[in-house]
């Protein structure tokens, strides 16, 4: 799919989450954080920034401890361009450490 469709960067950065998912259950952390990466710049250049926080969201659970710190920075970022509130993430997301 991530060959196939170069100009639909919302199929694309969903994808690239799946990709992300199997690569973890596989046990291969760096390639499941390379394609969660993936994910965050195309729903990035399509502007998807629910996608993107997807993404993150996927990225924060895939990243190590060391990382983490980066990874929220990049979140915050993400949900001040938002225009839902804390509680509504909360209430869409889950209450976590990243949220």
């Amino acid at each position: 799919m991530l060959e196939v469709e170069q100009f639909n960067p919302l199929l694309r950065a969903e994808a690239a989450r799946l990709l992300g998912r199997a690569r973890a259950a596989l046990g291969d952390k760096a390639e499941a954080c390379k394609a969660v990466e993936r994910a965050v710049a195309d729903a990035k250049a399509g502007r998807y920034i629910w996608m993107e926080m997807l993404a993150m969201r996927d990225l924060a659970q895939l990243c190590e401890a060391a990382d983490a710190k980066a990874v929220e920075e990049r979140l915050k970022d993400v949900k001040g361009r938002m225009a839902a509130t804390a509680i509504e993430l909360d209430e869409a997301c889950g209450a976590s450490a990243f949220f």
